[in-house]
């Protein structure tokens, strides 16, 4: 070390010693401020730490959260579900009741009464289907049974009659309804009747087959 510092003195002088011993200087101080710098990139400071802390707990409370919700709606959908079948229920028993009518006979198959159909054409109800035909169709989605096809249509078209019908027409229905003092619900049955043997037409079902898998009439077969 010494040979090398007398070497630079001699032949370069004392000063291209200096300049060189700053240089060393230098690139150590170089050094070390990057290796600190490193370091306080990698290790964040108190501020920083305390944020990402924060961040951490919330998307842990986040994630609690949304399994929460994924609990409460798994739990709708299976209430949904149990309020549809209860709603079904309901309309099928609607449907099923067979009190006495001016409009249609109670018997199965349901069919129109002499009265009925002389409503029936004085409303022209055919052009009524006809029109709203789109729509009362797509009351079946699921139905096979013609038994279950007959008690949806009717179900269906008493409880909820303006989803099926336009508005004129329902307006005529209810009018002639209050004119001859028969229920609306007597009136929609029918249209029921009608609809089931519309649809028994264009799928080839005889309404023979209503019978066979009405359980009311197996049940009084079975006695």
């Amino acid at each position: 070390m010494d040979f090398a510092k007398d070497w630079i003195i001699e032949n370069f002088g004392v000063s291209a010693l200096i300049l060189i011993g700053l240089i060393v200087l230098a690139w150590f101080l170089g050094s070390w401020i990057t290796k600190i710098k490193k370091d306080v990139e990698n290790k964040p400071c108190d501020a920083h730490q305390k944020m990402l802390e924060e961040q951490s707990r919330k998307l842990d409370q986040d994630s609690v959260l949304l399994h929460k919700i994924e609990g409460q709606l798994s739990t709708l959908t299976h209430l949904e579900a149990s309020i549809q079948r209860m709603t079904d229920t309901i309309q099928l028993m609607t449907a099923s009741y067979s009190g006495p009518s001016p409009l249609t006979q109670s018997h199965s198959p349901i069919s129109l009464t002499e009265k009925g159909k002389e409503i029936a054409e004085e409303l022209d109800l055919d052009s009524v289907l006809n029109a709203n035909w789109d729509k009362i169709v797509k009351i079946i989605t699921t139905e096979t049974n013609p038994y279950d096809i007959q008690m949806r249509f009717i179900s269906d078209l008493i409880l909820k009659p303006d989803s099926y019908i336009d508005v004129d027409s329902m307006d005529r229905i209810k009018t002639n309804a209050f004119a001859n003092g028969i229920p609306l619900i007597d009136y929609m049955r029918m249209l029921g009747v009608m609809a089931r043997d519309k649809y028994f037409s264009i799928h080839g079902i005889d309404v023979s087959e209503v019978d066979r898998n009405d359980p009311n009439v197996k049940a009084e077969s079975s006695n």
